[in-house]
């Protein structure tokens, strides 16, 4: 009886279908785990044959549509929760984007909010832009800007971002912004405002279907002009209680485990 209930009240997104059914339409081409002894993060570059790496470029060819037929240029990448593989999404697409154009860039936005910044954050002067601090990354073929963060106020910090993001679609024909989940950061949905379409990250066997209404809500909202789901299995899967409970219990009664849990292992195997 136990068992039922947990089933009955974990509503994590596990297919396509759930996505279908929390959203109205189907999510892009799942991406899968990177091969064993492959990092998530180069799997373009060390497993271009991988289902992972196709499907990384699926998704890339939808965002280099976007821009060929609505002039799409800027792209936010936001997850529903943390840990679920974002930054490496954003550059496997933004290093695909870079055999269809030598001028992509990818903003590295994740700070906790405008008030924080990061340990790894460029502090601009207050006669720099961020275009001072951008790199280039011969590997991937892409520009990449490191946190940014101005030594003035938030409102100093929001016009410059506004500034630099004008300047940027001059410069650049695709913007990849790699942001924290919107149900965490308001810093996410000043980005979304600006942004041409929005990915939506969603980690298999982790997320929460209501998580999932309640992110696509704030986005749409915002009037963001297009929004791709992703199903990802690539992230870092989060563990509910009742997952953590049943793996501290003797082994003797572990048999006994949630048909969630069997149905996630027998997928896996």
């Amino acid at each position: 009886a136990t068992f039922i209930l947990i089933e009955f009240f974990d509503n994590r997104i596990r297919s396509p279908k759930n996505i279908i059914h929390a959203l109205g339409h189907p999510p892009t081409w799942p991406i899968s785990q990177a091969p064993e002894g492959v990092d998530f993060h180069s799997v373009l570059q060390d497993a271009s044959e991988s289902l992972t790496s196709k499907a990384l470029r699926s998704l890339a060819t939808r965002l280099f549509r976007d821009h060929e037929e609505r002039g799409a240029k800027v792209f936010l990448f936001t997850a529903v929760d943390r840990s679920s593989g974002t930054s490496s999404i954003t550059l496997n697409c933004a290093q695909s984007l870079a055999y269809q154009s030598p001028k992509v860039l990818v903003v590295d936005a994740n700070l906790q909010s405008w008030d924080t910044v990061d340990e790894l954050a460029v502090e601009l002067d207050d006669d720099e832009t961020p275009m001072n601090a951008i790199q280039h990354d011969d590997i991937r073929g892409i520009d990449y800007l490191v946190s940014f963060m101005p030594k003035r106020s938030a409102r100093h910090t929001s016009r410059m971002l506004n500034s630099f993001l004008k300047e940027a679609r001059e410069q650049y024909d695709f913007i990849c912004i790699d942001s924290p989940p919107v149900l965490e950061s308001d810093l996410t949905e000043y980005l979304a405002v600006n942004c041409d379409a929005g990915v939506l990250i969603i980690q298999g066997d982790s997320t929460l279907y209501r998580d999932v209404r309640r992110s696509a809500e704030i986005l749409v909202r915002l009037d963001i002009p297009a929004m791709a789901p992703v199903l990802n299995w690539g992230g870092s899967k989060i563990k509910p209680w009742f997952e953590k409970s049943i793996d501290s219990i003797p082994g003797v009664l572990r048999t006994f485990k949630s048909p969630a849990k069997k149905h996630a292992e027998k997928r896996t195997s």
